[in-house]
């Protein structure tokens, strides 16, 4: 094989982000965008002076994101990194002849999806609990500032009577003045 037809089939793989978009159905600002998370979360796109350029095997990556995204209801940040560590499990765990097939990606992508969300709802779950302790502390508190409110009433009443009382004690008759 001659070096041309190296680079002619090597040419052939790279797609640009508008192909990329049309093949997984997202806008082209989206693909920027999930390419930037994937960057964050450890993933390495091919770039030359002009920028990144994409694989076949990036239309996968950008597949599972989207698919992620769509049915967990994620943040994007967080789907990058499920896809990613999904990546990278399963290419440390692969040889170089055996490439996962489409279906053996979904059901990891599935599997690390369902352990994702019931990292969520036990994350729920903690909150939930510690709102019910918040309320029931609340309650408590409540109670004890009525229960002081009512204390101070009875003393502002009492302290009221008693300045009463000594009113009329030292209050002279008009009459009692000259004796």
């Amino acid at each position: 094989m001659k070096e041309e037809d190296f680079t002619i089939i090597e040419m052939e793989d790279i797609l640009k982000t508008k192909e990329i978009a049309d093949m997984t159905g997202l806008a082209q600002s989206t693909v920027r965008k999930y390419a930037q998370e994937l960057e964050k979360a450890g993933y390495t796109f091919k770039k030359d002076e002009t920028g990144r350029y994409y694989t076949k095997e990036d239309v996968i990556i950008f597949t599972q994101l989207k698919d992620i995204r769509d049915k967990a209801g994620i943040k994007v940040e967080h789907a990058a990194d499920v896809v990613v560590t999904q990546y990278k499990r399963t290419t440390q765990n692969m040889s170089p002849s055996k490439v996962p097939t489409e279906m053996e990606n979904q059901a990891i992508q599935i599997q690390q999806t369902k352990q994702y969300i019931q990292k969520l709802e036990e994350a729920l779950q903690q909150q939930q609990e510690m709102i019910s302790k918040l309320e029931e502390r609340l309650e408590r508190q409540e109670k004890h500032q009525d229960l002081r409110d009512e204390s101070l009433t009875q003393v502002l009443r009492e302290v009221a009577e008693t300045k009463k009382m000594l009113a009329a004690s030292k209050e002279r008759k008009w009459y009692e003045f000259w004796k």
